[in-house]
């Protein structure tokens, strides 16, 4: 009898938990994401144009700039962002989300985990802002109802609720797009320690001249944000002291998740490529050619990003004008331009590197993983790790494996991974051959061939 019942539960139950986790969890979390930066976009455009006119947010100028701004951003998060966290969440196992590093040596662990981390770090102190951001969007939002968001103990609650919620989404999505190009890279950075691989010096030098404005800028201003944030919380009350200790911390974990995502995102699109990784890239393309909704969604989230680029580009200019003037005095309107000037080009460089172009080519890999997993009933193929002296290939459909695909072939790197070996739009599934497979990758390495 009890087992009858334990059975009928379970099966009622997994049906129940698998649509919660699948379904209703990252729309939650997309919801969350796209709401909360939607009003993060619109309060910081309304604090740019505050700058140049003062004419009010609902006037008629002003308005035509907050909503194309506020497009931008909810576009960019939904092509971007939101594939990255359903994918996330119908992930199988907690195993493949592990990036494989027992075949590295110790100081490549070191390196991995040090940054990783940093990452874990920054992503807290990232949903930090979108916290306090809810409060002051349920404040605004209260304003303009002629009330108060404090006044009674059901609306502090659902303040609360609100931005803790913000937070946990932001906090998902950083995890899953920003923090996995850490781990990428920072296993990328422990093997070419140990090889004898030469950076380009042109595209390091132009790197570095583009990218370093805004990621030093950018840490100035993560220092002082994180200071208001940590005097806003109502619930925390820390000295001046613990507060500029935890503000230098949140800023160094910044700066060290821009190193390890911008600078790559950057030099990678700088860098002459190899004959060879022209070669493969062409192969590559020609096998995995976009459909035409693909291409439409390619072409405009890269063009809607130029204005989402631009639009943090100002802000963070305006972060370096009004820092100026509140700590040392400077007159907004002088010289200060100059540096917010070029502040706001090396942040909207930077931004679009690693944000839109590769932000892009990882969300469109995401979209033709599910969609040949859901074409075809089963999950897409886990990349696996080879010997040295042995290839794994995918053959060509129809064929008996002797004219093996170049752009599908394993690197011998214990580090490095290749795409996704994705089915085709066909009944069976595509083998995959090789000799001595030793267990599977992570699925989320697929992503580090196009990571920075």
């Amino acid at each position: 009898m009890f087992s009858r019942l334990k059975s009928y539960a379970a099966s009622v139950i997994a049906p129940v938990v698998s649509v919660s986790k699948r379904i209703l969890a990252p729309f939650s979390f997309s919801l969350g994401r796209v709401f909360s930066t939607a009003g993060s976009a619109l309060f910081n455009i309304q604090y740019v144009l505050k700058y140049f006119n003062n004419n009010p947010p609902t006037a008629r100028g002003n308005m035509i700039f907050e909503v194309i701004a506020m497009f931008s951003n909810v576009w960019t998060n939904l092509v971007l962002r939101v594939p990255l966290i359903f994918r996330q969440f119908r992930s199988s196992s907690a195993e493949e989300n592990r990036p494989f590093i027992r075949g590295a040596n110790t100081r490549q662990k070191s390196i991995y985990l040090f940054f990783k981390i940093c990452g874990m770090a920054a992503g807290t102190y990232n949903s930090l802002s979108f916290y306090l951001g809810g409060i002051t969007l349920a404040e605004f939002i209260a304003e303009l109802c002629k009330s108060d968001a404090h006044d009674a103990e059901w609306k502090e609650a659902l303040v609360q609720s609100a931005a803790v919620f913000f937070a946990l989404s932001n906090l998902v999505s950083f995890y899953t797009y920003t923090l996995r190009s850490v781990e990428d890279n920072a296993l990328r950075l422990g093997e070419h320690l140990d090889s004898d691989d030469k950076l380009e010096r042109e595209a390091v030098v132009l790197s570095l001249l583009i990218a370093t404005w805004g990621m030093v800028s950018g840490t100035m201003l993560g220092f002082f944000s994180y200071g208001r944030a940590f005097n806003d919380i109502k619930f925390l009350k820390i000295g001046n002291l613990l507060n500029k200790c935890l503000s230098g911390a949140g800023s160094f974990f910044s700066l060290t998740v821009s190193l390890l995502t911008q600078l790559p995102a950057l030099y990678s699109k700088l860098r002459h490529a190899t004959p060879e990784e022209r070669i493969a890239a062409r192969n590559t393309a020609s096998q995995q050619q976009d459909t035409t909704t693909l291409m439409l969604l390619r072409r405009s989230t890269l063009a809607v990003g130029v204005i989402e680029s631009a639009s943090m580009g100002a802000q963070n200019g305006m972060g370096v004008i009004n820092t100026s003037n509140e700590l040392w005095g400077v007159d907004p309107y002088g010289y200060v331009i100059v540096p917010a000037g070029v502040c706001a080009l090396s942040t909207t460089f930077s931004f679009y590197a690693f944000n839109i172009l590769f932000g892009t080519d990882r969300a469109i890999n995401v979209i033709r993983e599910m969609q040949a997993t859901d074409r075809s009933g089963y999950t897409v193929i886990p990349d696996v790790e080879a010997p040295a002296e042995t290839v794994a290939v995918a053959p060509e459909v129809g064929s008996i494996n002797n004219d093996p695909n170049p752009a599908l072939r394993r690197e011998t790197s214990p580090l490095r991974s290749l795409s996704l070996l994705a089915a085709p739009a066909q009944s069976e599934p595509l083998p995959v051959v090789a000799s001595a497979l030793s267990e599977p990758l992570p699925d989320h390495l697929s992503d580090a061939k196009h990571s920075p």
